[in-house]
């Protein structure tokens, strides 16, 4: 709680690197609470994992009702968390015309990782944070991945971080982001309910792509129970139907 209040009065007086004087803060804090993680020991750099996933591609149950289900359930995480993200961290940014560069190149770093053999490449909540820090321009971007090729070398370090330090600024970024609630415009209930299950339902499924299937499939519906069909475009009713779709291959 301490470093969430600190995080966000940094946040509010525009103090430069507030995110990480609050991670250095709540590592500290977690450091005299007995909460941090443990250094693993000298880094070591060794591509032999690699070489067993590596072009390891199987096609062998391609013919398979359970292959293409996790095809289709791996299709729609991917697609509409990274959409549902990548758009709102655009339009945060003023840069909503961009949108589909981003995702075209989301989509290819997505297929270069299956080639890699490891799981999908997905935006992540914590690329807001550079937003949230006044990045404006794709620099921002090449520093966080050189920072990450670091890693490499620094993830014994890094270990030590405790995930109560990090916490905080996802909370202050996922704050940042609801902002663009008053964006939205409601005409009715069924538009703000179908938008309100989207903001709880992603919290609390701990998962983007399944808010956002609930307010896809509670939408067209809701609609449909005020008699306003005629305002619901029949491809979210294919969208909803793909939606429900995933549920019911998750519950089986």
């Amino acid at each position: 709680m301490l470093t969430l209040l600190v995080t966000m009065i940094l946040i509010i007086r525009k103090i430069p690197g507030a995110f990480l004087i609050s991670l250095l803060l709540g590592t500290g804090i977690g450091y005299l609470f007995g909460v941090n993680g443990s250094f693993t020991g000298a880094a070591s750099l060794s591509f032999e994992p690699l070489k067993k996933v590596f072009m390891q591609m199987d096609f062998s149950g391609v013919t398979d009702v359970a292959f293409w289900s996790g095809v289709f359930s791996l299709t729609m995480v991917v697609v509409f968390e990274t959409v549902g993200l990548t758009f709102g961290q655009t339009r945060q940014l003023g840069h909503e015309k961009r949108l589909g560069k981003v995702l075209q190149t989301s989509s290819v770093m997505v297929f270069l990782s299956g080639i890699f053999g490891t799981s999908p490449t997905v935006s992540a909540l914590e690329s807001g944070s550079m937003s949230a820090s006044g990045a404006k321009t794709g620099l921002a971007s090449i520093t966080a991945g050189l920072l990450f090729l670091s890693a490499f070398f620094l993830m014994p370090f890094l270990a030590v971080i405790p995930g109560s330090a990090v916490a905080p600024i996802l909370i202050v970024i996922g704050m940042s982001m609801v902002q663009e609630v008053r964006e939205m415009k409601f005409e009715n209930e069924a538009d703000i309910f179908a938008s309100l299950l989207i903001i709880v339902f992603i919290p609390f499924t701990y998962s983007i792509a399944d808010g956002i299937a609930a307010g896809f499939v509670a939408y067209p519906i809701l609609n449909a129970f005020v008699k306003r069909k005629e305002k619901v475009s029949r491809i979210l009713y294919v969208i909803a139907a793909l939606f429900l779709l995933q549920f019911i291959i998750q519950w089986i």
